[in-house]
């Protein structure tokens, strides 16, 4: 008797779980757990991470403060304005050094590579957008987070460049890698040339934005909020999303064109067909 009740309901269980999968938005990536992330700018997050810590000692630090080939000495605590400076040009470095270490010649080796050999191994079989979304090339939260906008950008210009350019014609009758395009993404942490597509609308480098955002870390939280309030991530995801939406000239929805946030993975990444 026991045993029928419980496998009456084992099976009335069972169609529930069935029933509600179904009901599930149509919007909602399917299957996405099965796409493990390829993790990009791990090396520049490193290096984000150990200047925060730099930032918190050199802060409570009474004299001589040694960073890397920098010794600072202001006969006392360093000042934000330095420590932010200094941080910003040490990320900046550790971005062009990651991205593409020689900028004289395409290498067969590093980040970009890395992810050109993995994009190609599924463009044997599949579409170039769908090949792309099978990577789900992701950065991590803490660093994207930390720079948003230029994580966006990157994660935006990685994904065309793979699908219009490494992917090559539908019918796979070419595809090709471009030294400027390469170049152009390594540098871009200087760049200024946005025609104001930031979403400060001022043209300002990347690297000038994350030396306020290191300033306000070092500032701390009480002093920073007094300061000119930043956008909020998912703000800059909305402005970065309709600018896309807007040049693709689809008749889709907005909401189609912005990042997603994986929270098992604690990762962002852009995913569209």
């Amino acid at each position: 008797m026991k045993v029928t009740v419980l496998l009456k309901l084992f099976v009335v269980g069972l169609l529930f779980i069935t029933i509600h999968s179904c009901k599930k938005d149509r919007l909602q990536p399917r299957f996405q757990w099965l796409n493990k992330p390829l993790y990009i700018l791990t090396e520049t997050a490193k290096v984000h991470n150990e200047n925060l810590k730099h930032i918190d000692d050199a802060r409570t630090t009474i004299g001589d403060y040694q960073w890397g080939d920098s010794t600072l000495s202001l006969n006392g605590p360093t000042g934000y304005n330095v420590l932010s400076k200094i941080a910003a040009s040490k990320l900046t470095e550790a971005f062009m050094k990651e991205v593409m270490p020689d900028t004289t010649k395409l290498s067969d080796s590093g980040m970009l590579p890395d992810i050109e050999k993995s994009y190609l191994k599924w463009r044997r079989e599949k579409t170039a957008s769908k090949s792309y979304s099978k990577l789900r090339i992701a950065i991590s939260k803490d660093y994207y987070e930390f720079n948003t906008f230029h994580s966006e950008w990157i994660l935006w210009f990685i994904k065309d460049y793979l699908v219009n350019f490494v992917g090559g014609t539908e019918d796979w009758t070419n595809g090709t890698r471009s030294l400027s395009k390469e170049k152009f993404l390594s540098k871009s942490m200087t760049l200024t040339e946005w025609d104001k597509k930031d979403p400060w609308e001022c043209n300002c480098t990347p690297q000038c934005y994350n030396e306020d955002s290191y300033k306000k870390y070092a500032q701390g939280e009480v002093k920073s909020a007094n300061a000119q309030k930043q956008l909020t991530t998912n703000e800059i995801q909305e402005i970065c999303a309709k600018k896309r939406f807007e040049d693709s000239g689809s008749s889709g929805y907005v909401e189609e064109y912005k990042t997603h946030y994986d929270a098992a993975t604690k990762s962002y990444y852009v995913e569209i067909e």
